[in-house]
């Protein structure tokens, strides 16, 4: 018993610590939650049921893990996030620099690991902290020590991780960049008030995670085995003992307590007040100079994370999912073991929605989500109900489908929304369908081939309309109109304005009437059209504006009105294109001056090609004779360097444009491919 120090754990300590550390520790750090603790539940003789307490097996290392990974999120390893907590736009990594704090990297509670130290000793346990990716050999993750720590004391890995949440600097539990002196003194544990001015006096010799866990476990079970010796002085289970308000504010005075349980005991000897009204009042916030918080921040905690503290309790599942009954049973009560014949016989086949379990002296007892929500202490065994099957069937075809209405696909296994709503128009191919509880579902082509349990339910689904390829064009909106949708025939989306222009790129029939696609809504794989009514073609710039040829004699077109124009054109004429139109099915490019100038006047694009080069009879060697610039000869523009007179390169095609040759070398046709060429004129043959 020496070795076992019996100076409580106080919230002075506490706070002075988490100075000492320079953090700050919000009494409100988690949101309050939909079914938050309220004040009337409070029973200051009744924080914790003793089986509750000492309810090992409560959680495995499994869902400890998996409970750890859900309360920190995204560990910000290299303190890259903004320091928002601290009312700063630095990052954090700049915010600790600035208060001399330790620097990244960071490692959090749940990839944390260290070789576990069970019992006092000098020096701290090998851990990879400041080298989150580096773990020791024989290093154990928290979740493991956790634990460990419960199974050997007989503690709940629970109230293990509440006090995690209550004790330390962050908290831990939920801390996405806590420094390496969060660790250290994490439960409180062997940290006396009795230091200057009422500040934590520490026990070097406990350490570390690991010897915190354990020794907070030790010393909690040592309450409970020993609050019933004659020569026992701390609080005593049912007795009525005299609680303080606060146990650093003097004078604040505090009231009489019976206390029911040995764990209620337990966490008042641990830390040794009450909160006041004012404390309670405020039940995720702060009260008024005599509040004290705690054990109303355990319990607190406790019932956001896991319910009542006063009875064995309900834990969540890791994974709420659709289960389904193998043996036909009845419901039983979980408290009491008899059989609850109100929902009457489950039979097999049935499937339920499974959102928690408790350990009974059978096994695990499994409830359901209406059960769980309305907090019904029923519950169906384990040996009696398993996981549904899921067996996608192949589609003959891949068909494709239209969403209906907005809405994320399903987790065919826990039957809820995953992911991200997708707006309705959405075009999906589908390669699977499969039937889940009464509902059946069609599984996308990429979720398949990712083997991802995903659906999208057949009553939100409707054949897509054929669509068709057209030659990409300009269109402006001629009226006030929504877009529609093709799988429904229903308008959608807000009004689009007069004169708005876009590239439409297919197009798809309803009734006697086309519908054009944008090319955003294409490559997005929405149904949308607009109907060809209310479109106007209209002219658009090359990609590349160029010189091209006439292929055969040509008059100019108003494509307008599809009238011919006296302009001709006669076959090998050259003219430099930069905009085009397409009108109905046919395509007609328009020259520059005509494009600068705006007017209606283009050339029927069958009639109009690509200037070719032609290859040298004979390659050679040609030498500049004054520097020159190549040029890219679609657009007689120059290209790169000027070019010095005298150097030589070997040549092996040439082009024609606007009348000028021009000389292209081996190496830009053969090597690169491009249409860059130097003018004839600048060049001379090799003597």
């Amino acid at each position: 018993m020496a070795s076992l120090p019996r100076s409580p754990r106080t919230t002075a300590s506490t706070w002075l610590l988490l100075i000492a550390l320079g953090l700050w520790f919000m009494l409100g750090w988690q949101p309050q939650p939909s079914h938050a603790a309220r004040a009337e539940d409070w029973q200051a003789g009744n924080i914790m049921s003793d089986a509750a307490f000492t309810h090992a097996g409560s959680m495995s290392v499994d869902e400890i893990q998996h409970f750890l990974d859900q309360k920190i999120g995204h560990c910000d390893i290299w303190g890259t996030g903004i320091a928002h907590e601290f009312g700063s736009h630095k990052t954090r990594a700049e915010y600790a620099r600035a208060r001399g704090w330790a620097g990244p990297p960071y490692t959090c509670l749940n990839r944390y690991h260290e070789v576990p130290k069970t019992s006092p000793t000098g020096g701290e346990p090998a851990n990879n902290y400041a080298h989150p990716d580096a773990i020791p050999h024989g290093a154990k993750s928290a979740a493991w020590i956790i634990k460990d720590a419960a199974e050997r004391y007989g503690i709940s890995p629970k109230v293990l991780l509440v006090k995690i949440a209550t004790e330390s600097s962050g908290p831990l539990t939920s801390d996405s960049w806590p420094l390496f002196n969060q660790y250290r003194y994490a439960m409180g544990s062997h940290c006396p008030d009795s230091g200057p001015g009422g500040s934590a006096n520490c026990d070097t010799r406990y350490a570390g995670f690991s010897i915190q866990m354990y020794s907070a476990a030790e010393l909690m079970r040592w309450y409970i085995d020993n609050m019933d010796k004659p020569w026992w002085s701390y609080k005593k289970p049912q007795q009525t003992n005299h609680i303080l308000w606060n146990v650093v504010q003097r004078g604040c005075g505090g009231s009489d307590v019976y206390i029911h349980t040995k764990a209620t005991a337990a966490l008042y000897t641990y830390t040794p007040y009450q909160p006041n009204q004012a404390a309670l009042r405020n039940m995720y916030g702060t009260g008024d100079n005599c509040s004290a918080y705690g054990n109303r921040n355990f319990w607190r905690v406790y019932w956001d994370w896991f319910g009542d503290s006063r009875s064995l309790g309900f834990m969540p599942l890791a994974q709420p999912r659709l289960m389904q009954i193998t043996t036909a049973t009845y419901k039983r009560q979980a408290f009491t073991g008899h059989k609850h014949t109100g929902d009457g016989l489950l039979q097999p086949g049935r499937v339920l929605k499974i959102t928690s379990k408790i350990p009974t002296s059978d096994g695990w007892c499994l409830r359901t989500a209406s059960d769980t929500q309305g907090n019904i202490p029923n519950c169906i065994p384990a040996a009696n109900i398993g996981e549904i099957a899921i067996t996608p069937t192949p589609l003959t075809t891949q068909p494709v489908r239209t969403l209906t209405r907005n809405l994320a696909k399903t987790n065919l296994r826990t039957g809820e929304p995953a992911g991200d709503t997708i707006g309705a128009g959405r075009i999906i191919t589908f390669s699977h369908q499969v039937r889940v509880n009464g509902t059946d579902y069609l599984i996308s082509q990429v979720d398949s081939q990712a083997g991802r349990e995903l659906g999208v339910p057949v009553s939100a689904l409707a054949a897509t309309p054929e669509y068709q390829a057209i030659t990409p064009r300009s269109m402006a909106i001629t009226h006030a109109i929504k877009k529609q949708q093709g799988a429904t025939n229903s308008p959608v989306g807000q009004e689009l304005p007069v004169q708005m222009t876009r590239t439409f790129v297919t197009r798809f029939k309803l009734g006697p009437t086309w519908y054009y696609q944008t090319e955003a809504d294409h490559n997005l794989k929405l149904d949308f059209g607009i109907a060809e009514q209310y479109l106007k073609p209209q002219f658009s710039d090359f990609s590349q504006p160029r010189w091209m040829s006439l292929s055969r004699d040509t008059h100019a077109v108003n494509p307008f009105l599809n009238h011919s124009l006296a302009d001709t054109l006669k076959a090998g004429e050259q003219r430099y294109f930069t905009s085009k139109i397409v009108i109905g099915d046919t395509t007609f490019y328009r020259t520059k001056e005509d494009s600068d100038a705006g007017r209606s006047i283009a050339w029927p694009a069958k009639d109009i090609a690509d200037i070719s080069y032609q290859p040298f009879a004979q390659p050679r060697h040609l030498r500049l004779r004054a520097p020159a610039h190549k040029v890219d000869t679609r657009s007689l523009t120059p290209i790169g360097q000027e070019l010095p007179a005298g150097l030589t390169r070997r040549f092996s095609s040439k082009i024609l444009v606007n009348g000028s040759w021009y000389y292209r070398t081996e190496t830009d046709e053969h090597q690169f491919g491009l249409p860059h060429a130097l003018p004839a004129s600048s060049l001379e043959e090799v003597r």
